[in-house]
């Protein structure tokens, strides 16, 4: 589909799944977590909150299956300090992702990128990566008042 370009002036890329394949690294670090509690948790079953915030994670498999002496922030600091060492260690850019960002800077768009996740984890995706400078801006849902 062609795009007008006289209409289009930015594109905002989103982080989890579409610039880095990083739903590898959470169901890692999910797996790993929720097992220091007893839940063994299966990639599948991972599937089924993929995309959810960490909360909603812990809330969902709490509800399904509860565990003594539940210490959600704890859970929830944990998942993200792992999540963070398997990003850094394993993910890897997705497929297009460098020619979309020179498609996208040789028609002068302005470029950002638009993710729940923390601003630590895009911050480290984009300089892992080296392509922070590629970013007019970026943006994390953890800077939103709800």
């Amino acid at each position: 589909m062609p795009v007008n370009t006289q209409i289009v002036r930015a594109i905002i890329f989103d982080m989890d799944g579409l610039l880095v394949d990083s739903e590898p690294c959470w169901h890692k670090a999910e797996k790993t977590i929720f097992k220091t509690i007893g839940l063994e948790l299966t990639t599948e079953m991972c599937m089924e909150t993929t995309g959810k915030p960490v909360t909603d994670v812990i809330q969902y498999w709490y509800k399904k299956k509860p565990w003594s002496h539940p210490n959600f922030k704890k859970l929830e600091v944990d998942i993200f300090e792992k999540a963070k060492a398997v990003i850094k260690k394993e993910a890897h850019l997705m497929l297009g992702v460098l020619e979309s960002l020179d498609w996208a800077d040789k028609k002068n768009f302005k470029i950002g990128l638009a993710s729940a996740s923390p601003l630590h984890l895009i911050e480290l995706a984009l300089t892992k990566f080296n392509i922070s400078h590629r970013f007019d801006f970026y943006h994390s849902a953890d800077l939103e008042e709800f």
